[in-house]
């Protein structure tokens, strides 16, 4: 932690709520496939950071690296509802297995 309070890497005191700079502001920041980027400002507990921290270091990316798959993941996706993981693994616990019938395998024409 720092002096202020705050966690080196990339969490800070503000005001609690999510700035988007201007691109303008940031004229030239692209990633490795030319994308134009903006920075965005996030404020979260830190032990969720922390925790955000860990996943990152076990993925070998930066966490910022992975928020920002985990955005892009949901709006491709199209739909950005938040669902509770545990419920749906639970739900497809309860789904009967059903059995497919495979066709026999034949020696030759």
């Amino acid at each position: 932690m720092t002096e202020n309070g705050g966690v080196s890497g990339g969490v800070s005191e503000g005001s609690g709520e999510g700035d988007l700079v201007s691109p303008a502001d940031q004229a030239g920041r692209v990633d490795q496939d030319n994308t134009e980027l903006v920075e965005v400002v996030l404020q979260v507990p830190v032990g969720v950071f922390r925790q955000v921290q860990t996943l990152a270091e076990t993925r070998g990316v930066e966490p910022a690296v992975l928020i920002e798959q985990w955005i892009g993941r949901m709006i491709a996706d199209g739909d950005d509802r938040l669902v509770d993981l545990s419920a749906v693994l639970a739900a497809i616990s309860r789904v009967p297995s059903a059995t497919v019938p495979v066709p026999p395998v034949s020696d030759g024409p």
